[in-house]
């Protein structure tokens, strides 16, 4: 879902390609998709479906998930074991 909504939201070619990063924290017991961002014009979201994998993950894990913008769009989930 969340590669999916980088690729919906974001310019993507070959001068200015979409970069997606997917990256395990053990230690922390997480796991951080990020993208590169280039968005589109008026491609902002709404932000519901943020919001229903945050509850999703907040009802199987107690943790809810993080989301980091700051040069790149950054969503961190609890692992579940």
């Amino acid at each position: 879902m969340l590669v999916e909504n980088a690729v919906k939201h974001n310019i993507i070619s070959s001068g200015s390609p979409l970069q997606i990063n997917i990256v395990t924290d053990a230690e922390r017991n997480r796991i951080n998709i990020s993208n590169s961002l280039n968005l589109k014009p008026n491609s902002e979201g709404t932000g519901i479906g943020l919001a229903n994998l945050n509850e999703r993950f907040r009802l199987l894990t107690d943790r809810e998930i993080e989301i980091r913008q700051n040069g790149e769009f950054s969503v961190i989930l609890p692992l579940i074991a």
